[in-house]
């Protein structure tokens, strides 16, 4: 196979790829055009509300503004740590003194 005969199969390659792509893509479009017109404002209001603030037929999950106070809490309480921590007790020790600490702390006696 000659390198013109390469590229002519390789463009042919590329055109089928973007046929198939755009097609796909236009019947995907075409669903959620449809299924947001069958939405009414009320319908998207409220499963966005669900969304943040946890689903009823899902109690398990946390809702995003549950997750949020959650994080800010920790974050919160992080910073207050820090501030009454003394600047020395923060400092980093060298590399490799502070992970074998950290590994003989975690890990339990082998013996």
């Amino acid at each position: 196979m000659t390198v013109q005969q390469d590229n002519r199969t390789q463009e042919n390659k590329i055109r089928l790829r973007v046929a198939i792509s755009d097609g796909y893509a236009l019947v995907k479009s075409m669903a959620l055009t449809e299924s947001l017109a069958q939405a009414t404002p009320e319908q998207l209001m409220v499963e966005l509300l669900d969304e943040l603030t946890g689903s009823a037929a899902n109690p398990r999950r946390i809702s995003r503004l549950d997750k949020v106070r959650q994080t800010r809490a920790q974050l919160q309480a992080a910073i207050e740590q820090i501030r009454t921590t003394p600047p020395e007790q923060l400092a980093m020790s060298s590399a490799s003194d502070s992970s074998d600490s950290a590994l003989t702390e975690e890990t339990p006696d082998a013996t």
